[in-house]
């Protein structure tokens, strides 16, 4: 009787462990996919909000206001965010080419030091 009693104490030990192991592991990757979904999306809105329309000469090229798609990037990525980050991070790289704007590669770091990266790549005459 004792034996089988530990041996069914160890059973559910050993369950309850691949139980947390797994919920451990799913909520990590839906924090690590909804940072980057948020990051995606939230570039794609501040790239076309920060746009200066007046330059607007040529349609193969644009100009864009960094310091204002830096602004408006960090302000929805924040509310628009579906994880609890306590502090957060940003850091942006700009691919200029005679002054208009190809890409941009924008770091995220959270409260535990992970980075999130993306590079977003625009295209502005709707070539691919």
């Amino acid at each position: 009787m004792p034996r089988k009693v530990i041996w069914i104490g160890l059973m559910i030990s050993i369950v309850l462990f691949f139980l947390i192991l797994t919920v451990h592991f799913y909520t990590e990757g839906y924090r690590h996919y909804a940072i980057i979904n948020t990051m995606t999306e939230s570039a794609q809105t501040a790239e076309v909000e920060s746009l200066d329309k007046s330059s607007r000469i040529d349609p193969t090229v644009c100009y864009m206001d960094t310091t204002e798609f830096e602004n408006k990037f960090e302000a929805l990525f924040k509310k628009n965010v579906n994880v609890k980050l306590k502090k957060e991070s940003f850091a942006f790289s700009f691919l200029n080419d005679s002054g208009d704007i190809k890409a941009v590669s924008i770091t995220v770091t959270d409260d535990r030091n992970i980075p999130y990266h993306r590079t977003y790549r625009t295209d502005v005459a709707g070539n691919d």
